[in-house]
């Protein structure tokens, strides 16, 4: 999965939470946003839950996180390839595009018709076009060869949806 640090890695092989149950973990989660948000809330800041691993792996979990925390501060941050294999992202990525507050559009590499190798990446960006979506979206690239030549693609790819060139 691209450029993990060996640590992480040796952190998700080598321990396990303390916390069994989901939902405990989602619990435990909500109520430490609740103190964070204060702080959010206070310094004017803007929050994003990323679809990762963990409690936030499933993009159900994470809206529900965000609706019973309630505050206008904490959205969500979708990453395009961010999900496990039993979750389907074009409905991942359409349950949390009302809620996006930053958006990582992970791509991993083009083919010569600027089609990304493992992502739908035009489909994903239509989703948060469809859903009003203008605010900062973020390149990740985890593929190999020119990373400025990939992520330049990106950009363009991204530019031409939201100006409805694509």
């Amino acid at each position: 999965m691209g450029h993990k640090t060996p640590l992480a890695n040796y952190i998700r092989r080598h321990t396990t939470s303390k916390i069994r149950n989901p939902e405990k973990k989602k619990a435990r989660v909500i109520d430490s946003l609740k103190d964070i948000i204060k702080d959010v809330d206070r310094y004017g800041m803007r929050m994003g839950i990323e679809n990762h691993w963990g409690v936030s792996s499933r993009p159900e979990d994470i809206m529900e996180i965000i609706n019973v925390i309630n505050s206008p501060r904490l959205g969500t941050c979708p990453d395009f390839g961010n999900f496990s294999k039993d979750v389907n992202p074009f409905k991942g990525l359409g349950m949390m595009a009302s809620k996006a507050v930053i958006v990582h559009a992970k791509c991993y590499g083009f083919n010569n018709d600027w089609k990304d190798k493992k992502v739908q990446f035009d489909r994903c960006l239509k989703i948060f076009q469809k859903a009003g979506y203008n605010g900062p979206v973020t390149i990740e690239y985890e593929g190999k060869g020119d990373d400025l030549k990939n992520c330049s693609i990106a950009r363009e790819l991204i530019l031409n949806v939201f100006r409805g060139k694509n």
